[in-house]
């Protein structure tokens, strides 16, 4: 008797271990510093390379026995990485699907590990634009279906994706770039790029796994300064528990909202971070509770952005923008009429591009750390914050 030598299987095997093997590549020759030398929209172009590949490798996760329908259905539960809803951390990827209880190819879950470690790397150093060593997470993914309150319909369209930004005739554009386990075969997928209104009007009918970047914290000590006299009397930490949102494009059908803190002493910079608002999904009233202010020691106030989707621009270079428009506050009650907009200050960086602008800015707003007010409206009216303040 001859046997039959299964073809397709020799040559899917022989291309998993090329997978594998580009992935270790890729993660070895990856250099931040040559990476941060090439312009921005270069940059973009090689983010958005790991970001397809990753897609590309887990559209095909079903031949290993795990399926994107069943990572649609786990991230329903919201039962892993609840801080940001709906979603899971792509580093804790690989313990979410070994959770399952199934059974896992090791060869897959190992190649899938040194896809995300890629994609961390590039990630980290567009969004830092530093070559960054901290070891919390950057990307995640995320869950959008057309009802968010009922468990997931396997027979709705599942798509992967994530927003960025494409150059049509020399103007950037925002979009929607995706594909789905039908429009990939062993070797690639088939990707779609489309304006964001399609994309959210899709989203009636069908779902989407998002790859978003959620840091869970971006900061930088800028100076150090000297205590305040009643530092002892003064809150150490300001926890923020409702927020109420009067302007938002909502990508997606549901905004990411971040905000930006720079940290004073005075009129002197002392610190600066940018943190997630995981809960804050929709326009109207969110309830949460997340750490919003940690006091440093010195620190009188805190000036505060409130953001939407960043849309492929690093976080260092947007939270640069906003400490711009920071300085030109004329006082600490008050903001000038003269104020640059965000998309003012974009056109003064035209590398920037027309990607991100006032459309994904919310509002501004200060807080006073002697004031121990518990609630506070940004200067355009634009959202309300209520506040809990904590002492040592």
């Amino acid at each position: 008797m001859v046997r039959r030598i299964n073809t397709n299987a020799i040559i899917y095997s022989i291309f998993s271990l090329c997978l594998i093997i580009s992935s270790e590549v890729l993660a070895k020759d990856f250099d931040c510093i040559e990476f941060l030398r090439y312009p921005l929209w270069q940059q973009r172009e090689q983010l958005t390379v790991a970001r397809d590949q990753f897609i590309e490798y887990f559209n095909r996760s079903e031949n290993h026995g795990f399926s994107i329908s069943d990572l649609a259905n786990l991230l329903k539960k919201k039962d892993f990485d609840p801080e940001i809803g709906n979603g899971v951390y792509l580093t804790n990827l690989p313990d979410f699907i070994l959770d399952t209880r199934k059974h896992i190819d090791d060869d897959f879950l190992k190649a899938l590990t040194m896809k995300i470690n890629a994609l961390e790397e590039v990630g980290k150093c567009f969004h830092y634009q530093v070559q960054e060593t901290s070891t919390d997470p950057l990307m995640a993914l995320k869950l959008y279906t057309p009802d968010q309150d009922s468990a997931f319909d396997p027979d709705t369209k599942l798509y992967m994706g994530y927003t960025t930004v494409s150059v049509l005739n020399g103007i950037a554009v925002k979009q929607a770039r995706f594909t789905a386990p039908e429009e990939c075969d062993a070797y690639q997928c088939t990707f779609t790029n489309v304006p964001l209104a399609k994309a959210k009007k899709s989203l009636e009918t069908n779902s989407v796994i998002r790859l978003i970047h959620n840091p869970k914290e971006l900061e930088k000590v800028v100076h150090d300064t000297p205590e305040q006299p009643d530092e002892k009397l003064l809150p150490s930490q300001t926890w923020l528990t409702e927020v109420t949102l009067y302007k938002t494009g909502e990508i997606f059908t549901r905004p990411e909202i971040y905000v930006t803190i720079a940290y004073y002493s005075g009129e002197e910079l002392i610190h600066k971070n940018v943190k997630p608002l995981p809960w804050v999904l929709k326009k109207g009233l969110n309830t949460g509770y997340s750490l919003l202010l940690d006091w440093p020691a010195g620190s009188d106030k805190a000036k505060l952005a409130i953001m939407e989707s960043d849309m492929d621009i690093p976080y260092r270079s947007v939270f640069n923008i906003i400490l711009d428009i920071f300085q030109n506050f004329i006082s600490d009650s008050s903001v000038s009429s003269g104020i640059d907009s965000i998309s003012e200050r974009l056109e003064k960086r035209p590398q920037l591009g027309k990607s991100w602008g006032d459309d994904d800015f919310i509002g501004k707003a200060t807080i006073y750390r002697r004031a121990k007010t518990t609630e506070v409206i940004t200067y355009e009216e634009t959202a309300i914050l209520k506040l809990q303040h904590k002492y040592n």
